[in-house]
């Protein structure tokens, strides 16, 4: 028959930096991971003692996975215990941390405007469309590297037959101090009305037209660099004379592609013969990968 066992710890003498959270210990202890196939009943805390109730007795090799069999300070799994690492990274830089606990995802804190500090937000645009937002603490300009995600915003976007957005759904993901995902997450969804659904529309041939551009442009550098000899300055320089032709050509197409999504501008490019943009013929990959930035009908 089971029997409830408590063991005993010194808060200050066995537990790293003297500090325990017993949520979390508990949830630690009762993770598969642990080794330990006793359950957790309860933890209490009185000033500096630490009670670890047991629904039975611990086998002799599951105690020493708790706590290493040694005290002052305890090893095992106590040793590991470390609160701090579960904190979420947004609290180092939130304005106010009243009313929030700080080893959960602070979902209605406003990470745009509640904070001491900028984030760096990494875009991810596919098709125009705006479906990853991820938010770091850190960025290196010399070698365009994010680093330390704090926060994760994933977006989803439901659309008609005709590409107008009836909703979008984002889901928003906090990490802790150990780079694991904190919990909850925050899902909403955003209904678009009237106008709402072509100003949509319109922004997000923007994005396309944007990222058609600076893909674009990538490969015009790195083809005149690669196969012409020409350095980086030189390949900008060709690039954005390229890229110039380009829009002047296009003007017309681009500019009804932002109003309407239609694919007279996906066709325009398929068509393309005129003989002062050999060069869009010319650089590998240039006129697949443009196009593809605006297939927004999986057009063929």
């Amino acid at each position: 028959m089971p029997v409830l066992t408590k063991y005993t710890y010194s808060i200050a003498n066995d537990m790293p930096g003297g500090v325990v959270r017993g949520d979390l210990l508990m949830g630690e202890l009762q993770s598969p991971s642990s080794g330990i196939s006793i359950q957790v009943d309860h933890i209490n805390t009185n000033d500096d003692v630490l009670d670890i109730w047991f629904s039975d007795v611990l086998s002799a090799g599951e105690k020493t996975l708790l706590d290493g069999d040694t005290s002052n300070p305890a090893g095992g799994l106590l040793a590991g215990h470390d609160p701090d690492s579960r904190k979420s990274k947004i609290f180092r830089y939130a304005l106010d941390h009243h009313g929030y606990n700080l080893y959960e995802a602070p979902v209605d804190l406003d990470y745009t405007s509640g904070l001491t500090r900028r984030l760096h937000a990494k875009r991810t645009i596919v098709l125009g469309e705006v479906t990853n937002v991820q938010w770091y603490a850190d960025y290196n300009d010399s070698t365009d590297t994010f680093s330390d995600l704090i926060i994760d915003v994933s977006v989803t976007y439901t659309r008609n037959a005709m590409g107008l957005p009836l909703y979008r759904d984002t889901v928003r993901t906090w990490y802790l101090e150990d780079g694991t995902a904190a919990s909850p997450t925050k899902t909403t969804r955003k209904y678009y009305r009237g106008n709402e659904r072509t100003d949509e529309l319109e922004r997000r041939a923007k994005n396309a037209v944007a990222m058609m551009n600076t893909i674009g442009l990538g490969l015009i550098i790195s083809d005149q660099m690669t196969n012409h000899s020409k350095t980086y300055p030189e390949a900008v320089a060709i690039g954005i004379g390229y890229a110039s032709q380009w829009y002047n050509w296009f003007s017309a197409n681009i500019e009804e592609f932002q109003r309407t999504n239609s694919r007279l501008f996906w066709d325009a490019i398929q068509a393309l013969t005129a003989p002062d943009l050999q060069w869009a013929h010319d650089t590998p990959g240039f006129l697949a990968a443009v196009s593809a930035e605006v297939n927004f009908g999986g057009w063929t």
